[in-house]
């Protein structure tokens, strides 16, 4: 979540705009702040962004191009996890470390006072 978009238009590929360019954005966040494919949509590629945040879903679809998913992502489908929602709108200190609760996760442990919901894995 450091502009790795902006990286990727000026030094990877810095004539690739238009529609026929795709990406997918995983836990895509906060529509502007700490989003990895908002200058993506500017040049005008078509996207698909996942993120299992309910909380922020209605911001991505009204101020994103990309198609908006609600999605706790997995590689099993159908898996019962831990969730939690940080850096959302609710007023929590914005980590960006929400998601999936688990020791090989970036959310190792739940801190106590923080909800905690059980959500169900899709694959894509």
């Amino acid at each position: 979540k450091k502009r790795q978009d902006e990286w990727l238009l000026t030094e990877m590929l810095p004539n690739a705009s238009g529609p026929s360019f795709f990406y997918l954005d995983l836990a895509a966040n906060k529509p502007e702040q700490n989003s990895n494919s908002k200058a993506l949509d500017l040049f005008g590629w078509r996207g698909l962004c996942i993120d299992g945040n309910s909380e922020l879903i209605a911001d991505l679809r009204q101020q994103r191009a990309c198609t908006v998913v609600l999605a706790v992502a997995d590689t099993c489908d159908g898996k019962q996890v831990q969730w939690v929602n940080l850096g959302g709108n609710d007023g929590q200190q914005d980590t960006g470390l929400g998601g999936i609760v688990g020791q090989e996760l970036d959310n190792k442990e739940v801190k106590t006072g923080t909800h905690v919901e059980v959500r169900e894995t899709t694959t894509l």
